[in-house]
């Protein structure tokens, strides 16, 4: 009786022992499945591919981003390998030298063309999902113009990377994507930027995703102050005049500055107006501005090739703020007009 009792308690802790055994091998298991997926050194494939090709480009730089995943979902794997200079503690001043797309398909490995390493810096790479659309997305961040963000999408469809969507902003800002209902999948993404020509704009603009397209939703500008004197009344409504964005609010301080019900139905040389604006901003004196003592006033721009561009303007001053109340075009180029 006793030698069963213990009989029976040794069959019970070698079957406890062999359990907890399989449990190990089964966790050892996972273990290595993830850590061939993220792991980049000499024992993974990808690394041996671009040492073999590229064996400087290895030395020269450190790993900043890796994924291996079916992108574009035909059944086979894709890695992407970016190399370069890696700054932790401020993303935006890391560098990304090297990009490489990379398929693996019956155990061999090829590279994938692309123009990824065409843009002077890319500072970010992952791979996005997208609202409403299955395979991955390649999203690269490029910086411009010293702090600018650009944001650019690449499409994978076999052997081919197009560019799916491609954004920067006009003059310093950037651009991001969005994931409104925070479900993982981005449905929009926003360009923001400001400028100065005569006046200082900040601009927002946001894109929703439908039908695979990016489209425009809505925008929003934020204007410089409204002018004190006649001479930035004047420039301000010429900026607004000369702008190619559209918004309510700049549509609002047009009907402040001026209140000729005609005026916006003047043909206006947005061209002339904008590229005068743009010198005005390196040099004041490219925009002739001449005041008269009746508050009648002109402004007068000449371009590179000696072309003439003339608004005559009559202003007023209502509840302490100066207004435009009429407005006539004068000279557009070789033409010499009345109105």
């Amino acid at each position: 009786m006793k030698f069963s009792v213990i009989f029976r308690i040794a069959v019970i802790a070698l079957i406890v022992q062999l359990a907890s055994c399989a449990k190990d091998k089964k966790e050892v298991k996972v273990n290595k499945e993830i850590e061939s997926d993220t792991i980049f050194n000499s024992g993974n494939p990808y690394y041996g591919f671009i040492l073999k090709s590229n064996p400087d480009i290895i030395k020269d730089n450190e790993l900043v981003y890796f994924k291996v995943e079916d992108i574009d979902l035909d059944g086979k794997q894709e890695a992407i390998v970016a190399l370069g200079k890696l700054d932790k503690e401020d993303e935006n001043n890391t560098e990304i030298n090297q990009i490489f797309l990379l398929r693996k398909d019956n155990g061999i490995i090829k590279k994938l063309n692309t123009n990824f390493n065409d843009f002077t810096i890319i500072n970010e790479i992952e791979l996005v999902s997208l609202k409403g659309i299955k395979q991955k997305f390649i999203r690269l961040s490029i910086i411009e113009r010293g702090s600018s963000h650009g944001l650019v999408l690449f499409e994978l469809n076999g052997d081919k990377v197009k560019e799916f969507l491609s954004s920067t902003p006009v003059g310093e800002g950037s651009c991001y994507l969005i994931d409104k209902n925070n479900d993982g999948e981005y449905d929009g993404y926003i360009k923001f930027f400001f400028f100065t020509d005569a006046v200082h704009y900040e601009v927002e603009e946001t894109y929703v995703l439908k039908d695979k397209k990016f489209k425009l939703s809505q925008t929003h500008v934020k204007i410089s102050d409204y002018p004190k004197t006649i001479e930035d009344l004047l420039l301000q409504y010429i900026s607004l005049r000369s702008l190619e964005i559209k918004s309510s609010e700049i549509s609002e301080r047009l009907e402040q500055v001026c209140i000729d019900q005609d005026a916006l139905a003047i043909k206006w040389n947005v061209d002339a107006w904008e590229m005068g604006l743009l010198e005005y901003f390196d040099d004041p004196d490219t925009l002739k501005v001449q005041i008269q003592d009746d508050n009648t006033a002109t402004v007068t721009y000449i371009d590179d090739n000696k072309k003439t561009y003339q608004c005559q303007f009559e202003v007023a001053k209502t509840a302490d703020k100066w207004q435009i109340t009429k407005v006539t075009i004068t000279k557009n180029g070789d033409e010499e007009l009345n109105k």
